[in-house]
């Protein structure tokens, strides 16, 4: 399955692994990997150190969000390391809301979808 925004396409390899690319070339710039733990879906996402500043991270993560399949979309959760700032700022421009933080990490979690 490929899901297309403005600038972007997101191909979805596997129920765990979907990959983020430009429109423009055939280019895999990044991805993202989905756990699902009973009710909660953790997602993790990286992005090629070229194409960071450019508001792709935050735009693929806004789609991945939509497109999540019913089983994964009770909640949603990232789980960020403090210090990765780039990171937690994707988070907040992708409509996360900043849940807890301790020692080591912020929890962002996005509200439920479709109810």
């Amino acid at each position: 399955m490929i899901y297309f925004t403005n600038r972007l396409l997101l191909a979805v390899e596997s129920p765990d692994w979907i990959g983020i690319g430009l429109l423009d070339g055939p280019k895999i710039i990044g991805s993202f990997i989905i756990w699902n733990s009973g009710d909660r879906s953790q997602i993790g996402y990286s992005i090629g150190s070229r194409y960071q500043g450019n508001g792709y991270c935050s735009e693929a993560l806004i789609k991945l969000v939509e497109v999540l399949p019913p089983d994964l979309s009770h909640h949603k959760r990232l789980i960020i390391r403090n210090d990765n700032w780039k990171s937690n700022s994707v988070a907040f421009k992708s409509g996360f809301v900043l849940k807890s933080i301790d020692e080591y990490e912020h929890i962002w979690e996005h509200p439920t979808i479709g109810g």
